[in-house]
């Protein structure tokens, strides 16, 4: 008698395993499934957003137009203008970017 009550206590621990098993891999391939088109997603934003260099653009338009005196110009890089301006310009391109993702996914 004891070796049938062992043999349902080691079927129904054998049951849990393999079910358990299954479930782990069922919430893997599904995080996967997932996190996927979600990282691609962020990686061509991060790919846009860095070709962006609007600080730069900025500072050698207002150079090459030659209407600043250059001490204002040094004045302007030392204290790191250009770099605050395409800061600002990142924020705004990421702000707008993820103003529209709830958008798109809640008219579907």
């Amino acid at each position: 008698m004891e070796t049938l009550v062992n043999f349902v206590i080691d079927f129904f621990r054998l049951l849990k395993g393999l079910f358990s098993w299954m479930l782990d891999g069922f919430l893997f391939v599904l995080k996967t499934v997932l996190y996927l088109p979600f990282d691609g997603i962020l990686t061509v934003i991060t790919a846009f957003v860095s070709s962006l260099d609007v600080g730069q653009l900025l500072f050698n338009s207002a150079s090459t137009w030659g209407l600043l005196p250059p001490q204002m110009l040094y004045v302007i890089n030392a204290v790191g203008f250009p770099q605050g301006l395409t800061l600002v310009a990142y924020a705004i391109v990421i702000r707008m970017t993820l103003n529209l993702i709830p958008a798109a996914l809640t008219r579907l």
